[in-house]
């Protein structure tokens, strides 16, 4: 941490470093900064260093200010901040969004401020994609039951839902919810919601949940049930966003309301009218709409049902008093267990939605309001059921249906809604079908539920089938005898033992039939206007579908006439290449009297086995790339040997290109450009704290290719005491990171190449033996390029047309002479070094004419009596390329670029050379 800066504040130093530059501070994971009321920052902890990435003496010359650029000094001594949002600028100028907290303290009469702020980078990413599903989420919102709001608390805004907006005859948005809830809400209720509203802000209750009384916007005061609860918290653990619904249980509320006077007067007036008021009641109880049932939910008995009650269940009346009451309501006995003890403890009517079971197994999905009654002493119950409303099913299944989608979006909507209506209906079959273009008698079924699966589409004729109508552009139901009313129908004939069936039209955009959306079932099938709605919901939604089809049967269909007009292309280029093969032979027969065309006209011979990079004719070098064919399939070691600039990285990236790994990464690491203290830390990685400046954990390139390749260039250099570790890696297929003490198990098959003599080196005592018999299980070596004449142009034209293009150059020719002077050269730098020289040449030339310079002219013959060994021609090389350059490294027109090498190898390769300027 900092000393305080400032000397006017000297004072107060010791007491203050001795309070806050304890370990604690400087270690907390949060950025901390402690500013003077002149905006002056007296201190930071660690975090915050390794944030804003400033010196002491740079902190010294800055105010707050310069780097919370949304606050001023006047924010911070004026107002706590907490979470809040702004963007700090580091010292590299990046712009860090981040959350500041302020906490002014009084200290020996001074007022200073400590501001702690975090990195939130990653909360951002991760908001951004959780806003990807806002839309499918305001969606489903609008088409779920009742009432439904979504409190954004950092904004205060509050969103109702449609239902809930047309419901009250409010705005669907509001500003601020607190606002709104008390504008809205009874006087008398307004202390209660806020109670039980902070109770689950705070974390203290999982839920919250309230019954009062709100305006809606004709003055009429209406009782509510709400339920909510938060979907998420900041790390301060923070309320940032809320989600409730809202139900009208007015007319509950007067219904038991009613029910509890009418008990009362009951009561008072039994002595009386006991008789008679039982007459009226058992009256009502009989001769009313609603289902009604009196139960013992201690003994789980049915006391006593109304005929409605029959009528809903298919039962009886004896049949129902001699079941247990938990058998009309199955899978269900903990859920109306807890809702009798919450009508018991309240003492008032309660409703919950429970799902009823008929005698003949349908599911009667119902809203039961209960309230106590009293049985022989005992406490029972009164319900009145309410079957729900066709249009409380469609919201159900809808709603049922947006929540599978969201489930399983791998699926579809549009399967989802096939599968979920049928399983809702319990229909057996659902299908999604489309007419066929190029035959309008034929439909095509795309998507086919069939007994609680997905089955393969198929065709089938129209004519003579129930879908006829409907092609047409009608809903058409038989409710049952379809198949007696169809006999020669190949849809029935397929599916077999079909009752009933209904389907819709699906109309195009331009409202033309495209296709049509049928249920099918072994039994009756009623006609429900809601199942209608329902089935022209999902038609809709089809028609995108259906056609999406159409656009990409479009498109390909386009591909595949692109496809033969290219085919057709390449046949014309094929009898052109012949011609130009014949114009070629005839054009070598006058080689030494003609200028560069003989370059100009040789195509780019490229070996077709995966080989794009590879540009060669030599016998030698083909086998070597066969070769790499036979051990690219495996995982077997190898250890390249070859001359700098001879192209062993090409042919590592070939051995991984073919293999059975090259859909995962291949990785390299330069041996000889790292420092000896950091190249077991980027093999092997570090955790974090295992050396100075080890700030995080680091994984290194073995696990970084794990389950692909690692090339290790140069293996020669790796220093002695490391190979061991590297060995053991190889052989084992493990090790542990840097200060680490976790085996870590990998999977890595590793390439290495080298320039070295790995024997000799063994001998010196360089290079472990053990070692080199583990790298060397299949040894390539690649061939210089003087062993490769026959490369020589090929290579002079490839590189002649890469850097024209580069260049804006049209160097097209070489002269004989050129050509005979680049053949005879004995190119110590092999393939780089003839890059270099073309690229250079391309430079100078004016015209169409390659022109090389002087630069070859002392490397024409090899004297075989004065061989350098080939470190010394690497020197050497690299010498003439620093004197050409004047001794600039990097940068353009660098030594590093003109031997396509990064400036740190280069610099390597120098110190290693012992190579300086003098």
């Amino acid at each position: 941490m900092l000393n305080f800066l400032t000397h006017e504040m000297s004072p107060m130093n010791d007491n203050f470093n001795e309070e806050l530059s304890h370990s604690t501070i400087d270690n907390s994971p949060e950025a901390i900064v402690w500013i003077d009321s002149n905006g002056k920052i007296l201190d930071v902890n660690k975090k915050a260093f390794s944030i804003l990435q400033y010196t002491i003496e740079e902190l010294k010359e800055l105010q707050a200010d310069q780097i919370f650029k949304d606050f001023s000094i006047s924010d911070f001594f004026e107002k706590e901040l907490t979470d809040s949002r702004s963007i700090i600028s580091t010292k590299s100028s990046e712009q860090i969004p981040v959350e500041v907290t302020s906490k002014r303290i009084a200290f020996e009469e001074k007022s200073i401020v400590c501001l702690y702020f975090r990195d939130i980078r990653e909360v951002i990413a991760i908001e951004k994609a959780i806003g990807l599903n806002e839309e499918r989420w305001q969606t489903g919102l609008e088409i779920l039951s009742e009432g439904v709001w979504d409190w954004n608390l950092q904004q205060g805004t509050v969103e109702f839902s449609q239902r809930w907006s047309s419901h009250f005859g409010y705005e669907s948005k509001a500003d601020s919810f607190l606002k709104k809830m008390r504008e809205i809400t009874h006087p008398d209720d307004i202390a209660l919601i806020e109670q039980r509203m902070r109770e689950h802000l705070n974390g203290q209750v999982d839920e919250y949940r309230s019954k009062h009384r709100i305006k809606d916007s004709s003055g009429k005061w209406r009782w509510v049930r709400d339920r909510g609860k938060v979907l998420s918290r900041g790390q301060s653990g923070v309320a940032l966003r809320m989600i409730g619904t809202t139900q009208d249980v007015t007319d509950i509320i007067e219904a038991e309301k009613q029910l509890r006077l009418s008990q009362e007067k009951l009561l008072r007036n039994s002595h009386k009218s006991l008789e008679d008021i039982k007459s009226k009641f058992l009256d009502i109880f009989n001769n009313s709409n609603d289902a009604i049932f009196i139960g013992d939910p201690n003994k789980n008995k049915i006391v006593d049902v109304n005929p409605k009650v029959c009528e809903l269940l298919g039962y009886n009346k004896d049949e129902l008093l001699n079941i247990n009451l938990t058998e009309i309501m199955p899978n269900q006995k903990k859920q109306f267990v807890d809702f009798f003890n919450r009508v018991s403890r309240n003492k008032s009517g309660e409703t919950n939605k429970l799902v009823f079971k008929s005698k003949s197994g349908e599911r009667i999905f119902a809203q039961l309001s209960a309230s106590i009654f009293s049985i022989d002493g005992e406490l029972g119950i009164l319900g009145i059921v309410h079957s729900e409303s066709d249009e409380g099913k469609f919201e159900r299944i809808v709603g049922q249906v947006t929540e599978a989608s969201i489930v399983n979006p791998e699926r579809g909507i549009v399967s989802n809604f096939m599968a979920e209506t049928a399983r809702l209906l319990r229909i057996r079959y659902a299908g999604m079908s489309r007419i066929i273009k190029q035959d309008p008698l034929t439909v095509r079924v795309v998507n086919f539920w069939h007994r609680g699966k997905f089955g393969e589409s198929f065709e089938y004729e129209v004519k003579g089938s129930p879908c006829e109508n409907v092609v047409a552009g009608d809903f058409h139901l038989i409710e049952k005898g379809v198949a007696k009313t169809y006999p020669n129908s190949q849809l029935l004939k397929r599916l077999k033992d079909v009752e009933g069936y209904m389907a819709v039209p699906i109309s195009s955009s331009e409202k033309e039939p495209i296709g049509h959306f049928f249920l099918c079932d072994d039994g009756f099938i009623e006609r429900k206007s809601w199942v209608e709605n329902l089935m022209r919901l999902g038609a809709l939604r089809m028609r995108l579908e259906l056609e999406r089809l159409h656009a990409q049967e479009a498109l390909e269909e386009a591909n595949q006439n692109l496809e033969r007009k290219v085919e057709a292309r390449t046949k014309a280029l094929s009898q052109s290449n012949k011609e130009l093969e014949r114009a070629i032979a005839e054009v070598e027969e006058l080689r030494d009297k003609l200028q560069a065309e003989n370059v100009y006209l040789k195509e780019e011979i490229k070996l077709n086995q995966n080989f794009e990079d590879i540009i060669s004719q030599d016998v030698g070098f083909k086998k070597v790339l066969n070769e790499v064919e036979k051990v690219a399939k495996t995982d077997s070691t190898v250890l390249i040997f070859g001359e700098t600039g001879t192209g062993k990285e090409v042919i590592t990236r070939s051995i991984h290109g073919i293999s059975n790994r090259s859909n995962k990464p291949i990785v390299k690491v330069n041996c000889a450009a790292l420092p000896a203290t950091l190249i077991e830390s980027e093999l092997f990685g570090h955790e974090k704290g295992a050396f100075t400046g080890a700030a995080s954990l680091k994984r290194g390139r073995f696990e970084l290719a794990d389950e692909g390749t690692l090339f290790l260039d140069e293996v020669g250099e790796i220093p002695l005491e490391l190979q061991p570790k590297l060995l053991r890696a190889l052989q084992e297929g493990e090790f542990e990171r840097l200060g680490g003490v976790k085996t870590i198990k990998v999977n890595v098959r590793v390439i290495a190449a080298t320039n070295r003599n790995l024997e000799q080196a063994i001998e010196k005592g360089e290079f472990r033996s053990d070692l080199f018999y583990r790298l060397n299980v299949f040894p390539i070596t690649i061939p210089p390029l003087r062993e490769r004449a026959d490369d020589v142009p090929l290579l002079i034209n490839h590189f002649m047309k890469r850097y024209n293009q580069k260049l804006g150059k049209d160097v097209t020719k070489v002269s004989q002479s050129t050509l005979n002077q680049l053949l005879s050269y004995s190119w110590p730098g092999n393939v780089r070094e003839l890059e270099n020289i073309i690229e250079r040449g391309v430079i100078i030339s004016e015209g169409k004419n390659l022109e090389i310079g002087n630069w070859l002219k002392n490397g024409g013959e090899v004297d075989n009596s004065t061989f350098k060994s080939l470190e010394q021609y690497e020197k050497d090389y690299i010498l003439k390329v620093l004197k050409h350059t004047n001794w600039k490294v990097s940068g353009k027109n660098g030594a590093a670029e003109i031997l396509n090498m990064k400036p740190t190898t280069l610099a390597s390769r120098m110190k290693k050379l012992n190579i300086s300027k003098k």
